[in-house]
């Protein structure tokens, strides 16, 4: 998703195609179209196992930890990322709090422009 898309331009970017899934993504045209040739499942196990295992936790306390130990942190996250975006990123570092108020330290900080 992007959300740089404005409401009720969905359809210039996005094609919603009702119907069974399974088939869509089944189809010769739409895998020859998308470089893929294996067969698309609603839920793949090995997949969801690995996702889980990396990417779908609270890393706060990790990342707490860290700065304390005096060590670097860098986060990226996109700008247009409807997921992760970079002010759901923003927001979140700074509500950080070790054994200082990071979180506070990050907000005095004033922006730079790197363009």
């Amino acid at each position: 998703y992007d959300i740089r898309v404005e409401a009720g331009n969905e359809p210039k970017y996005y094609k919603i195609l009702p119907g069974d899934p399974k088939d869509f993504y089944n189809s010769r045209d739409v895998q020859t179209k998308l470089g893929v040739s294996k067969a698309w499942e609603p839920l793949d196990q090995e997949v969801l196992a690995r996702f889980t295992k990396h990417g779908s936790f609270d890393v706060t306390f990790a990342v707490n930890q860290v700065l304390d130990a005096g060590l670097k942190v860098m986060v990226v996250s996109g700008d247009a990322d409807f997921i992760t975006n970079g002010i759901g990123a923003l927001n979140w570092m700074l509500t950080l709090k070790g054994k200082k108020s990071y979180g506070k330290k990050l907000k005095a900080v004033r922006p730079v422009s790197i363009s």
